[in-house]
């Protein structure tokens, strides 16, 4: 009964996700795309041959037609009109059904010296008549303008009902031509936001001189003649545009060079290129394919083709009545919610493995209905959605479930993990010896920082504030620590101390002082980030007053106090260096000061400056400290040249050529504004004046 409670709530829960899920993808527009790219899919895996009873040919302009014609007239594109006129004429003999030309004539034809202005488009034009059912491109336009040309060939309309595209001015052809055609159509194509062409106007609006007229768009004037324009009008439409249904094959292509040397033949005599009858009731296309001249448009069937093949596909399309359809919101809205409500249904029960099996079971035959759809009524059904909701639905179940039983597992060692942190508790559930009393010597890196200064902030802050920003201080470099492997073993007022290397050596014996480091660098790096903004916050202030120390060597670590109450902790000189170089970082006006080990495991990934050789307070042995400034990079070396000017420097200083260690030290003060520089260079000031008797270069400090 208790698992039974447990299953239902978990049902309950991944069916809130789920549901939310949904309807944020809903929100946001997304389910058009995924619409998409499933009738993309389906498109693609359907085999759409274009039926016989579209004849529908392309004419086309290509390489080899330009060629043909520069060789044998000179001429190169555009043509003049009366080439056009040839190519008319001869599909007019050969009985073609209707010539639409996709190339804007808007402006006078190129003409020989010895043509009369004007006499081309009139041949043409003449041609045109002759054939009696051709119709010639026009170029609508956003840019509101006067349109000078006639629109009476249009109808016009009150209302835009079908929120068909809608325009303000138009390129028309010459009077001349305009005058002589069955129609003008329109050929604006859009491809989609990823440059797939899916859909195509079957109408579009031009708003001019306070009236609308609705412009047919290429093929439509010709499809109206043949099912009418009732029929046109109750197509299925997508915000006033028509879903192509492509077709996995390209239609006939029949370059203008054929035409051309057919029609020569025909009126001269000679092997006519293409057989008679070839263009009998045939819709015949005239577009360019050439380069440079095409149009090419991606398409959903996963191939490159040329913008004419749209309007061929369209006009199939329209009259063999082969739409695309797409189920209706609302509709879509019911089955993905039926679907989901059975995937409810069915993990309502025990047994993850047979629940599994039969939600899968559910899903495929679903999808397997919808398919079935598509090939038979060329129905887009969400098939995609069903999927997309199944796995939201199962991983929610999926994840919920193993959350849950993790929990009842971690619940009472979440207990302990707020006394003693998780690194020590997974080293403890490994090793449960190591709770005894006592610890192991091992090696690591310590690290110490301080917040500089901090007496006169906390003066100055309220302590319920102070506290506050405390601890978002803390939050952030926990996670610096944490990120690189640290233990954070305690804080200690304003202070950290971490370690690294420990409850876990590493393989790698150098890896816990370069973590180590990482972390420093790191946290310099978000101080610098902070530098660069207007506006500093009391939090960020903490972090640009941020000292840190390291130092590594043996410590001991392990769990320290008494049997009643211990903690996990290290002891070693180390962490009083650490502590030590951290202070120091006061008198140098520095960030990061390590020691002489850290530098020697960490000089081959990161750039150190030889800082200074120093007697720590309460130490009398003599330690080398080097300033940490970054990582090594390609061309550190120029960027950071100065370092070598300061480690020559303090190699002067070392030998008591004060005056010369000075000039440089002066130098590097004035020049990068080097603090370091200018400590040195007081100090070296202050040994000309008072020069040292025995002079072993070491610097005793006075402050811990």
């Amino acid at each position: 009964m208790v698992e039974k409670t447990k299953i239902k709530h978990i049902n309950v829960r991944a069916l809130q996700i789920t549901i939310g899920v949904l309807l944020l993808l809903f929100g946001f527009g997304l389910n058009n795309s995924i619409k998409n790219s499933e009738a993309d899919l389906l498109q693609r895996m359907r085999h759409h041959n274009i039926p016989d009873s579209s004849k529908v040919i392309i004419a086309t302009i290509d390489n080899s037609s330009l060629d043909y014609v520069r060789k044998n007239t000179g001429y190169s594109y555009p043509w003049p009109r009366d080439f056009y006129a040839h190519i008319v004429d001869y599909l007019t003999t050969e009985g073609s059904k209707a010539i639409l030309f996709d190339i804007l004539f808007h402006d006078r034809s190129r003409e020989s010296s010895e043509a009369v202005g004007g006499e081309y488009d009139s041949i043409l034009a003449n041609s045109i008549r002759k054939h009696g059912n051709v119709y010639i491109a026009t170029q609508l336009s956003k840019e509101e303008k006067e349109t000078e040309a006639p629109l009476d060939q249009y109808s016009k309309i009150e209302s835009n009902l079908n929120n068909y595209p809608e325009f303000y001015s138009v390129n028309m052809p010459t009077d001349t031509l305009y005058n002589a055609v069955t129609g003008t159509v329109a050929i604006n194509v859009q491809s989609d936001e990823d440059g797939i062409l899916r859909k195509i106007p079957v109408y579009n609006v031009l708003k001019s001189g306070g009236q609308s007229y609705m412009i047919p768009s290429y093929p439509i004037k010709l499809v109206e003649n043949q099912i009418g324009v009732d029929q046109i009008m109750a197509i299925p439409l997508t915000d006033g545009l028509y879903h192509l249904n492509w077709y996995n094959e390209e239609f006939i292509y029949c370059p203008i060079k054929a035409v051309l040397q057919s029609s020569i033949a025909m009126k001269y005599g000679g092997e006519a290129t293409i057989p008679s009858g070839y263009f009998k009731d045939a819709i015949v296309m005239i577009g360019a394919t050439a380069d440079g001249l095409n149009n090419i448009k991606h398409t959903p069937v996963g191939s490159q083709r040329p913008g004419i093949e749209a309007w061929a596909t369209l006009y199939t399309n329209l009259i063999t009545n082969d739409h695309v359809r797409f189920l209706s919101p609302f509709l879509t809205v019911i089955l993905t919610s039926l679907f989901l409500f059975a995937l409810v249904f069915i993990t309502n029960r025990e047994g993850f493995v047979k629940t599994l099996f039969i939600s899968i079971s559910i899903t495929l035959l679903t999808i397997a209905i919808f398919y079935l759809i598509w090939i038979k009524l060329c129905l887009v059904m969400p098939i995609m959605l069903v999927i997309f909701t199944y796995l939201c639905y199962t991983l929610s179940y999926i994840f919920l479930s193993f959350a849950k039983e993790y929990n009842e597992r971690l619940r009472i060692r979440n207990m302990f993990s707020r006394y003693i942190s998780k690194e020590i508790l997974k080293e403890l559930e490994k090793n449960p010896n190591l709770i005894d009393l006592g610890g192991e010597e091992v090696e690591a890196a310590v690290m110490f920082s301080d917040i500089y200064d901090f007496t006169s902030i906390a003066e100055k802050t309220n302590p319920k504030k102070l506290v506050e920003n405390l601890n978002a201080y803390f939050t952030v470099m926990s996670e610096f620590i944490t990120g690189n492997k640290g233990l954070l073993e305690a804080y200690l007022g304003d202070g950290i101390l971490a370690v690294f290397g420990i409850p876990v050596q590493p393989s790698n014996s150098s890896e816990y002082v370069l973590n180590a480091c990482k972390m420093a660098l790191e946290h310099n790096k978000y101080n610098k980030r902070i530098i660069e903004k207007k506006d500093i916050n009391p939090v960020e202030e903490l972090h640009l007053n941020t000292r840190i120390g390291i130092a590594t060597g043996s410590v001991i670590a392990g769990n320290i106090g008494s049997p009643t109450r211990m903690d996990y902790t290290v002891i070693g000189d180390p962490v009083n260096v650490a502590s030590r170089l951290e202070s120091i970082n006061k008198y140098y006006k520095t960030n990061i000061i390590i020691c002489e080990n850290v530098h020697r495991l960490a000089t081959n990934d990161f750039i150190c400056r030889k800082l200074d050789r120093i007697r720590l307070k309460g130490k009398s042995k003599a330690v080398t400290i080097y300033e940490l400034i970054d990582n090594k990079s390609i061309d550190f070396q120029d960027e950071y040249k100065w370092i070598k000017d300061y480690e020559e420097a303090l190699k002067l200083y070392f030998n008591s050529e004060f005056h010369k260690a000075s000039y440089i030290f002066k130098r590097l003060s004035n020049s990068i504004n080097d603090k370091p520089s200018r400590i040195m260079l007081n100090r070296c000031e202050s040994l000309i004046n008072s020069p040292p008797g025995e002079w072993d270069g070491i610097y005793t400090m006075e402050v811990k």
